[in-house]
């Protein structure tokens, strides 16, 4: 079994306000669940690099289309508190916190 080992952060985005960030040793320690809600996360997610990302942002636009297929991390994303669950508060977050933007093995990783 995988272990369960969060580590709480906290950074300020531009806008001041703080962001709160949970890393886990591994994401399938989280529950993954098929609901109503995490379809909806997955659509916003795609919603965001189709409307949002695209022709802005290429990194962030292939990062949001990674997450909106990964059933796992949007099980850790449907954890965090309703304004936190922004794909660009999410994606600025984990870059701020290390992930790579490399791959997104690497940058679920983080």
């Amino acid at each position: 079994m995988d272990n369960f080992d969060p580590v709480e952060n906290s950074a300020k985005n531009g806008l001041d306000q703080e962001v709160r960030v949970v890393r886990v040793n591994t994401v399938r320690s989280w529950p993954i669940r098929s609901t109503h809600g995490s379809m909806q996360l997955a659509q916003r997610f795609r919603d965001f690099a189709l409307r949002e990302a695209r022709g802005n942002s290429p990194r962030y636009q292939q990062r949001a289309l990674d997450i909106a297929e990964d059933p796992a991390a949007l099980a850790v994303i449907a954890e965090l508190p309703t304004g936190k669950k922004q794909p660009n508060l999410v994606l600025t977050a984990a870059r701020v916190h290390g992930a790579s933007a490399d791959s997104y093995p690497e940058f679920r990783h983080h």
